[in-house]
Order: C-alpha cells, then structure tokens, then sequence
C-alpha cells in the first residue's frame, strides 16, 4: 500500500530531515514557515518543488528507489534527505 509522509518546514528547517520510504510513497511539504521555501535535489535536479508559499504545501511520489539529498534554493542551510527503499 502506497504510504502519503508529511514533512514539515519551520523555522527554516525540514523535519524530518531524514526520511525513509517506499517506492511509490508520496512525500508532502508543508510551509508552516513565515518565508516561502523550496525542495530541490541539489545532485542530479531529480526535483524542484519551487517556492511553496507559507501556509501552502507540495507533493511528489516517488516511484524509483535511491537516496536523495536536498536543500531549500533560497535558503542553502536547509538540507534534509530522502531515502526510497
């Protein structure tokens, strides 16, 4: 069964940082910030939510196993990772 994560943005951080899923989970971001965020896999560019506005969220599914680290583009300090089983 497909699984639906939330990872949370506050105070300029993701949480978790790091998270595990299946293949063919989906991930939602949730801006609970007072600044617009980003996720973007700082590798490879597998993805780039651009800027989710506070208050706003985005998802993606992830359908492929591997790990991926990104970053918030405006915000370089903010790194997290996901590793997809």
């Amino acid at each position: 069964a497909q699984t639906n994560h939330t990872v949370t943005i506050k105070n300029f951080a993701f949480s978790p940082s790091n998270l595990t899923i299946d293949a063919g989970d989906t991930v939602t971001w949730m801006n609970n910030d007072r600044a617009a965020h980003s996720v973007w896999e700082d590798d490879t560019g597998a993805f780039d939510t651009g800027l989710i506005r506070p208050g706003a969220s985005s998802s993606l599914t992830f359908q492929n196993s591997g790990t991926f680290s990104y970053r918030c583009r405006p915000h370089g300090n903010m790194r997290a990772s996901i590793i997809i089983d």
